[in-house]
C-alpha cells in the first residue's frame, strides 16, 4: 500500500504534472537484479477507485500545489494546460507504470513512458525558469534535474522518464553515478528480458509484482526459508465486491491439492498453526466468515473490553463488511479471495473509503 500510495502521487505530480538525446523503451532501466518490480494499471486503478472527475481534478491541484507554491502566471497557466489535457506533459499516461528498487539505487524509483520528448523537455523547462527545479542539464545522453524541496531527481530521454525518490537530499545526491548507469543501460542488460519478468507482464491484475525473499521483511523471510535465488510473481484484482490477490514461486507451474473441504480456525491459535503448517509447504484450505475472522483475531474480546477505541471500532467495522475470506495453497503457490457484503461497489472503492476514514482518527 506504501509502494502504491508513493506511485499515485509521483505519477499525478508530472501527468496531471548539448549532446545528442537517446530514444530509449522505458523499461530498459530497470536491472535484471532489481529486488522488486510493481507494475500498476493506473488507469483501471483510478477507474474502479470510482473517482469523479472533480475530484480527480482537485487532488491533482492539490499536488501540484503543494509542489509548486506561488508559481507565476506563465507556469500556472501551463499546469491547468496538463490537467486539462495530461498528454501535453510528454508522458504517455495510458502506459503501465513501473516502479522498481534495485541495488545501486537502495530506494525506489520510477520508470514512466515519455510520448513527446520535446514537449516534456519544454515543461521541465518552464518548472526551472519558475525556480521549481534546478537548470535541466546534459548527461551523457540523457537530461537531468532535480525537484527542489521533494526528494526527487529526474532523468529523461527521448522514451524514458526516471524518477528516483530519497527523503535525504544528500543522500540523492549520491545516487547520481548509479542514476546515469541505469539511463545509459542497454536494453539486454534490462529485466525485460528475464523469463520471469515476462512471464509477470502475461499474468492478469491491476496492480503485477516480481519480487525477491530480498525484498520482504527479515521475519518473513527466516519462515519460508526460500531457496536461492528464488523469484516470486504476484497479482491482485479488484471486482465488484472482490478482491483476488495471487502469490506463487516462479518457477513453479504445476497444481496444488487443495482439500475441498476448508478448514475454519476455531482461534488465533488455530490460525497461526494452519498458517506455519502452509510456510513449510502443508496444501491449505481456509475459509472464515466475519463473525470467525472477528474471533479469531481476538477483535471481539476487545470490542467488549474497548468499545468506544476508535481504532478497534474501525478494524471492527471493516470485518464484519467480509462476507467470506479464503486462502488457498501451500508455500509455492498462494491464492487470496476477499468476498464483500457489498456487492454493487467494486473492492477497491471500497478499501480506499475505510482507508481515508481510518486516515482520519
Amino acid at each position: 500500500m506504501k509502494n502504491l500510495s508513493l506511485t499515485l502521487i509521483l505519477f499525478t505530480l508530472l501527468t496531471a504534472c548539448s549532446k545528442e538525446i537517446a530514444k530509449s523503451n522505458y523499461t530498459d532501466v530497470i536491472p535484471k537484479n532489481a529486488t522488486e518490480v510493481l507494475i500498476l494499471d493506473l488507469n483501471a486503478l483510478i477507474s474502479k477507485a470510482g473517482l469523479q472527475a472533480n475530484e480527480l481534478q482537485q487532488a491533482k491541484e492539490l499536488l501540484w500545489g503543494v509542489l509548486l507554491e506561488n508559481g507565476n502566471g506563465t507556469i500556472n497557466q501551463k499546469i491547468n494546460s496538463i490537467l486539462d489535457n495530461p498528454a501535453t506533459s510528454g508522458i504517455d499516461a495510458s502506459a503501465p507504470i513501473y516502479l522498481f528498487e534495485a541495488p545501486s539505487l537502495h530506494t525506489i524509483a520510477l520508470t514512466l513512458k515519455v510520448s513527446d520528448y520535446t514537449l516534456l523537455n519544454e515543461f521541465i523547462h518552464a518548472l526551472s525558469n519558475d525556480g521549481h527545479c534546478s537548470k535541466p542539464t546534459a548527461s551523457g545522453n540523457h537530461m537531468r534535474t532535480t525537484i527542489k524541496g521533494v526528494g526527487l531527481e529526474l532523468a529523461y530521454n527521448d522514451g524514458t522518464l526516471l524518477m528516483v525518490y530519497h527523503a535525504n537530499p544528500n543522500e540523492l545526491q549520491k545516487l547520481s553515478p548509479a542514476i546515469d548507469q541505469l539511463m545509459a543501460q542497454p536494453n539486454e542488460n534490462s529485466i525485460v528480458h528475464t523469463e520471469y519478468f515476462k512471464q509477470t507482464t502475461q499474468i492478469k491484475g491491476d496492480i503485477k509484482v516480481l519480487a525477491t525473499p530480498d525484498s520482504m521483511p527479515l521475519e518473513l523471510r527466516g519462515v519460508l526459508s526460500l531457496p536461492q535465488g528464488t523469484q516470486l510473481v504476484g497479482a491482485a484484482m479488484f471486482e465488484q465486491g472482490k478482491l483476488v490477490a495471487l502469490l506463487k514461486r516462479a518457477d513453479f507451474n504445476g497444481e496444488v491439492y487443495i482439500s475441498a473441504v476448508p478448514f475454519r480456525p476455531k482461534n488465533n491459535g488455530e490460525l497461526q498453526a494452519a498458517l506455519s503448517a502452509m510456510m513449510r509447504g502443508k496444501p491449505f484450505h481456509l475459509e472464515l466468515t466475519s463473525n470467525e475472522l472477528l474471533t479469531v483475531s481476538n477483535l471481539r474480546v476487545l470490542m467488549e473490553y474497548s468499545p468506544n477505541d476508535p481504532t478497534t471500532r474501525q478494524l471492527y467495522e471493516l470485518i464484519n463488511k467480509i462476507d467470506l475470506l479464503t486462502l488457498q495453497g501451500d508455500n509455492k503457490l498462494c491464492v487470496l479471495t476477499l468476498d464483500l457484503s457489498n456487492k454493487q461497489q467494486n473492492a477497491l472503492q471500497q478499501l480506499i473509503a475505510f482507508v481515508q476514514t481510518f486516515a482520519q482518527l
